[in-house]
């Protein structure tokens, strides 16, 4: 029997992901999507995103922002980097002032499932944990390369560390961190965004927007149980258990190893030594990433389907 990836598909917001009028949700659902996301744009208009709320509540999709208000037209956040090439800094409203407007509009629908990408602000784990409070269905996720550098850590140059949402301040690195014990922050995904060489380069204004995460993103959450930071049990829920719960694919077996059930599971020393990331670790046929030479936590043997 042959084995392989179970891809699920999510579907635009938005026609051409142009913010100006809501796909057709009913189709997309019967068709086989399982979220609704116009990922790498955020749905700026008040209106638009009102209906967005109204069908995922109909249809009972989750809803996935990729927070950013348009027209900030920068490319790293404050840091001795940003600083040092004299960017134009990133700010962080650009991603909390979206998920404020969003959790809004999300009391008039409290049946829709609400979800922030790639969560890079502390000021949107505040915001998430008012709505959390007030019995909203908002959650969100934190990427690993949030959880593991800050904008200190940016070298000039090495543009594989410009993605979007940018790194953040130490201090947002480590209330991402708190966020993800905590239970504010449902789960880890990588937004893995593969680019050739050419389009990242050596300048941070020009080059594309992107690091690759699949590789790296087990290795760096076992870094952080080494480090205190993370259970063994929470790193699991994280980075299994609750995207599938999530995603309504637990009740297939996934997410989970239960007697009598598929078998499907990663084979990992989570003690061994932090050893450096090097090509060789990379299976992808892009090598943006911005893990390359960093030294990861745990060694991983085998996948089993």
């Amino acid at each position: 029997k042959l084995w392989g990836v179970n891809d699920l598909w999510s579907a635009a917001m938005t026609y051409g992901q142009r913010g100006a009028k809501v796909v057709d949700v009913a189709a997309l659902k019967a068709a086989g999507a399982v979220a609704l996301t116009d990922d790498g744009v955020g749905v700026a208009n008040d209106n638009v995103m009102d209906e967005v709320f109204a069908a995922g509540a109909r249809y009972n999709l989750p809803l996935l922002q990729h927070a950013e208000v348009p027209g900030h037209g920068a490319a790293l956040a404050a840091g001795p980097t940003q600083e040092e090439l004299g960017l134009k800094a990133y700010p962080a409203d650009a991603e909390w002032k979206m998920v404020e407007r969003d959790l809004e509009l999300l009391e008039k629908h409290p049946k829709a499932r609400y979800h922030v990408l790639h969560v890079s602000s502390a000021r949107t784990i505040e915001l998430l944990k008012r709505a959390q409070k007030k019995g909203l269905l908002a959650t969100g996720e934190a990427t690993p390369h949030h959880l593991f550098f800050s904008s200190d850590d940016i070298p000039k140059g090495n543009t594989n560390y410009k993605m979007n949402p940018p790194i953040r301040s130490q201090g947002d690195r480590l209330a991402l961190i708190e966020a993800l014990c905590d239970g504010t922050i449902s789960f880890v995904s990588t937004d893995h965004a593969p680019h050739e060489a050419k389009l990242k380069g050596n300048d941070f204004n020009a080059s594309a927007f992107g690091t690759t995460g699949l590789e790296t993103s087990l290795r760096v959450l076992l870094t952080l149980f080494q480090a205190n930071k993370l259970t063994a049990g929470r790193l699991v829920q994280v980075f299994s258990e609750a995207p599938a719960q999530f995603i309504g694919i637990h009740k297939d077996g996934y997410g989970r190893i239960e007697e009598g059930g598929p078998f499907r599971a990663v084979l990992v020393d989570p003690w061994a030594e932090p050893e450096a990331i090097t090509d060789n670790d990379l299976s992808s046929l892009s090598h943006n990433n911005c893990f390359l030479g960093s030294k990861l936590a745990g060694k991983l043997y085998e996948t089993f389907v």
